[in-house]
């Protein structure tokens, strides 16, 4: 007998592309708008379909406020989009029977929803106790109607491009926050990180098996993906380094920012 795939596999394949196509038409016209132009790269991914993606820019921008605008306006549609497809496809969960859920629904890794804590908490809210057993059976699965693990899968790694490595767009919007000097220093610091990273997953244990996804693994992964993808880009040459952006585009960074910590940092 030939394995059983949902039928909805392929939807749940594409949808995450769909959302960074979405994302990458959305900076595009940012850019365009700025006299930015640029090409898109989508990330993929060992654990999960899609690390997101990157806007590599070939036309020096004019300051630093149009870079923050352009990239603030590609990765918030991104991760606003993947938010709603998720929250949309849990209320179709709860919509559907069980005998729904259980023959034709996909699943999904509990650690994989687990490794972000705003996926984590969305999910903890709307099915409540769906981790109680994770500590003891870490490989647990959970099913669910395709767009909740599309939205999943495409916020969690859309959250990871807000780690200011190579051109992503937290090093965009770190560039244009901080200044040229600053974000050398911040660049250098975090170049030393991923180097670190993906020593570790190369010469130590892998950090686990496939079936249960941390956050050291999910880390390393990203982090070799996107060394990958690296390109010999000097991302701190615009036409104007000097002036200032603006102080509420300082408050987003600075959410920004609160999001990435508060998504994979545990502070208990």
């Amino acid at each position: 007998d030939q394995p059983y795939i949902p039928d909805e596999f392929f939807l749940l394949s594409l949808t995450p592309i769909i959302i960074q196509l979405l994302a990458l038409l959305a900076e595009t016209v940012a850019g365009r708008a700025r006299d930015i132009k640029g090409y898109f790269v989508t990330l993929p991914s060992f654990s999960l379909p899609i690390f997101g993606g990157k806007m590599t820019y070939y036309t020096m921008p004019k300051n630093r406020k149009d870079v923050f605008d352009t990239a603030a306006i590609g990765i918030s549609t991104a991760l606003v989009t993947s938010l709603i497809t998720m929250l949309v496809g849990f209320q179709l969960s709860i919509a559907a029977s069980n005998e729904d859920i259980v023959q034709t629904f996909p699943s999904v890794s509990l650690s994989l929803l687990k490794v972000n804590t705003i996926v984590a908490q969305f999910t903890e809210y709307i099915f409540p106790g769906v981790f109680d057993n994770l500590a003891a059976l870490p490989a647990s699965t959970v099913h669910l109607h395709w767009l909740a693990i599309a939205g999943a899968i495409s916020f969690i790694g859309n959250m990871l491009q807000l780690i200011p490595v190579d051109t992503s767009a937290g090093s965009k919007l770190s560039f244009a926050a901080l200044g040229r000097e600053n974000y050398v220093v911040l660049a250098i610091f975090t170049g030393l990180i991923k180097f670190v990273i993906i020593a570790t997953l190369v010469f130590g244990n892998g950090f686990g098996t496939a079936a249960i996804v941390t956050k050291p693994r999910l880390f390393g992964l990203f982090a070799i993906v996107s060394q990958i993808a690296s390109e010999p880009v000097d991302l701190v040459l615009v036409k104007d380094n000097l002036s200032d952006i603006p102080e509420g585009r300082k408050i987003l960074y600075a959410a920004f920012v609160f999001m990435l910590f508060y998504s994979f940092i545990s502070f208990t």
